[in-house]
C-alpha cells in the first residue's frame, strides 16, 4: 500500500492548516549523500551496545549495554516510520529496501504489513478502527504505572503488541501467504547474518573459537541486551512515546475522535530517546506526511504562524508526567 502525497484523512480536531502549496518546498529531500551517513552513524548507535556486550562479561558494562541498547532502539522504530513513508532517500526504492531488509527484520516484523497498518493510523487516528492502541492505556493512579512497567520488563505488553499486528482490521489487507513468506525469509536472513557477525566478534575478542564461552557471549549481547531490551525498555518506552502523541490529558484539547495531535518542545534528550525523526513534530506529520523527518521543524514554524494549534506545547517528559499524575 503506497503512501499518498498528503494527509488522507486531516486533523479534524484542528483548525485549518495553511494549503499544502505553502510548504511545497520543504518536500525536497535532501541528497542520498547525507541520509545513507546519517543512517550508518545511527545504526551504529543503536547496534554498538550488542556488539560490546558480547565482548565484554563484566556485568556493569552489561547492565549498561542493557540500558544503551532498550533506550535508544525506540529511534530505530522512528527510522522505520520514516521509511514506511518513503521519505529516507530521494527514491522510493531505498526507503523500501531498508525497511524490508534491514529495519523490519531488526524488529522481528513484515515491513508491508507495518506500512499497511500505519497508513491505516493516520487514516481513522481516535476512532475505532485504528491502528495503534497504546495511547489508549490509561494510568488513574501512580500504581497503575508502576504495574505497566512490570509487564513491559515480564515482556506481557510486548506479547500484547505482537499479538495487536495479528488482529484483523476491515481496512488493513492481510499479507498473502507468499508475502509472509517472503518476510519470514528476510527475518531469517537478517539474523543469520546478526548473529554471525556476533560470533565473528566473540571469536576475535577470545583469540579462536570455543563453543561454551561463545554461547555465553551470545546470550548476553542477543538474548539479553538485543531480544530482551526490546522487549522490555523499548516496549515501555515507545508506549510512553504514543501516549504523548495521542492521549488526551484535558478536556479543552482539540480532538480527532478520542485522539489528539501534538507537537511536544524538543529536548537534546527527547530527540534523541524519543522524538528523533520528526516525532516530536507529531501533529505536523499527521497533517502533512510528505514532509521528511528534517524539514518538520521548518513546517511546523510555517503552519504554527496561521495556527497556534501547531505550535509547541509541553516537551515529551512533561506530557508523560501529566499522564501519569493527571489523576
Amino acid at each position: 500500500m503506497s503512501t499518498s502525497t498528503h494527509a488522507a484523512n486531516p486533523n479534524r480536531g484542528l483548525a485549518a492548516s495553511p494549503p499544502p502549496e505553502t510548504l511545497s518546498h520543504l518536500v525536497k529531500r535532501r541528497s542520498d549523500l547525507v541520509s545513507f551517513c546519517v543512517l550508518l552513524g545511527h545504526c551504529g548507535l543503536v547496534f554498538a551496545p550488542i556488539y560490546v556486550a558480547v565482548a565484554t562479561s563484566n556485568p556493569l558494562i552489561v547492565f549498561g549495554c542493557f540500558l544503551w541498547f532498550g533506550l535508544i532502539q525506540n529511534s530505530l522504530a522512528n527510522l522505520m516510520h520514516e521509511a514506511a513513508h518513503r521519505l529516507v532517500f530521494q527514491e522510493r526504492t531505498g526507503s523500501d529496501w531498508l525497511g524490508h531488509f534491514v529495519l523490519a527484520p531488526f524488529f522481528l516484523a513484515s515491513f508491508e504489513l507495518y506500512r499497511r497498518r500505519h497508513w491505516v493510523h493516520h487514516n481513522h487516528v481516535g476512532d475505532e478502527n485504528d491502528t495503534k492502541t497504546t495511547y489508549k492505556v490509561r494510568f488513574n493512579r501512580l500504581s497503575d504505572f508502576f504495574l505497566f512497567t512490570l509487564r513491559c520488563l515480564a515482556g506481557v505488553e510486548a506479547a500484547k503488541r505482537f499479538l495487536n499486528t495479528q488482529t484483523p482490521n476491515q481496512f488493513v489487507t492481510p499479507l498473502t501467504p507468499r508475502e509472509k513468506t517472503a518476510a519470514l525469509l528476510k527475518v531469517a536472513l537478517f539474523h543469520f547474518l546478526f548473529l554471525a557477525s556476533l560470533i565473528v566478534v566473540a571469536i576475535h575478542v577470545r583469540n579462536g573459537f570455543s563453543f561454551v564461552p561463545i554461547v555465553g557471549d551470545l546470550l548476553r549481547g542477543y538474548l539479553l541486551v538485543y531480544l530482551y531490551g526490546m522487549m522490555s525498555l523499548t516496549i515501555l518506552l515507545s508506549s510512553l512515546r504514543a501516549m504523548a502523541e495521542h492521549q488526551p490529558i484535558a478536556a479543552q484539547e482539540p480532538r480527532v475522535g478520542q485522539a489528539v495531535m501534538r507537537n511536544m518542545r524538543p529536548t537534546t534528550l527527547s530527540r534523541l530517546l524519543l522524538g528523533s525523526h520528526g516525532f516530536c513534530e507529531h501533529a505536523t506529520h499527521h497533517q502533512y506526511p510528505n514532509v521528511p523527518y528534517y524539514r518538520l521543524k521548518a513546517a511546523t514554524g510555517l503552519v504554527s504562524e496561521q495556527n497556534p494549534q501547531f505550535g509547541y506545547g509541553k516537551s515529551y517528559w512533561r506530557v508523560i508526567w501529566s499522564i501519569i499524575y493527571k489523576s
